[in-house]
C-alpha cells in the first residue's frame, strides 16, 4: 500500500486549438486544463501537446510545481489551420516514453474529434496502446464526431467510451478528471497486489 502512494501519473494533455475550435470550445479547453492542473497531485507528472495543423508550444513533462508556466502556456494557445491529431498523439507517445518506469501513462485529449485522418489518428492510438498507455480519454467539444470518439477511447483498456459535451453547462471536467487519476491509483495497487500475491506463490 506504501508503494502504491507513491506513484507517479504520467498525463499528456492533447489539445485541439485548430480553426473547428475557435469560439466557445477554445476558452472551455483553457478552462478545463486550467481544472485539471489544479487537481493533479504532488507525485504526478504532466506535458501539454497541444496542436492544430501541427503541434506547437508543447512541454516536456513537468511536475505540477509547473502549474503557473503551464496555465501561462495554455492562455497563450491560439486556434488556426486543421486537425493533426495522429501528429499530437505521436507527439504524446514520445513524451510518455521517457517517464519514469513507475509512472501509470495516461492520455487526456481534449477536440472536437474531428481530425483530418481518421485512420492515422486510430494508427497513433494503437501505438500509445503499444508503449502501455493506461487509459486514453476523449473529451468533447462543440459539434463532435462520437463515433471516431468512442473508437479512439477503445484503444486502451478499461477507458470510458468518452466524455461528450465536456463544454456543456453543469459539466465538471474536474470531476471526471479526479476519477481517472483514482482510477491509476487503482490500477497501481492491483498490480501490487498481484505482484505480492505471485511473489508468495513462488515462495
Amino acid at each position: 500500500e506504501k508503494a502504491a502512494a507513491s506513484t507517479k501519473t504520467a498525463i499528456a494533455m492533447v489539445l485541439d486549438f485548430s480553426g473547428s475550435m475557435e469560439g466557445d470550445p477554445e476558452q472551455e479547453v483553457r478552462q478545463a486544463v486550467v481544472e485539471m492542473l489544479r487537481e493533479m497531485r504532488a507525485t504526478d507528472l504532466v506535458c501539454l501537446v497541444p496542436f492544430h495543423s501541427t503541434v506547437f508550444s508543447d512541454t516536456d513533462l513537468l511536475g505540477i510545481a509547473s502549474r503557473k508556466e503551464l496555465e501561462q502556456k495554455i492562455l497563450g494557445c491560439k486556434t488556426a489551420g486543421s486537425t493533426k491529431l495522429d501528429l499530437a498523439l505521436l507527439e504524446a507517445m514520445k513524451k510518455l516514453s521517457r517517464a519514469p518506469s513507475d509512472a501509470v501513462k495516461q492520455v487526456i485529449v481534449l477536440t472536437d474529434g474531428n481530425p483530418d485522418s481518421v485512420d492515422q489518428a486510430l494508427t497513433a492510438a494503437d501505438e500509445l496502446a503499444a508503449i502501455g498507455v493506461a487509459g486514453l480519454h476523449p473529451f468533447a467539444y462543440g459539434q463532435h464526431d462520437g463515433a471516431f470518439l468512442k473508437r479512439l477511447a477503445e484503444k486502451t483498456p478499461g477507458t470510458e467510451p468518452f466524455y461528450p459535451n465536456a463544454g456543456g453547462l453543469g459539466y465538471t471536467v474536474d470531476a471526471r478528471f479526479r476519477d481517472i487519476l483514482a482510477a491509476a491509483q487503482t490500477t497501481v495497487v492491483t498490480n501490487l497486489r498481484l505482484e505480492l500475491k505471485f511473489t508468495r506463490d513462488v515462495v
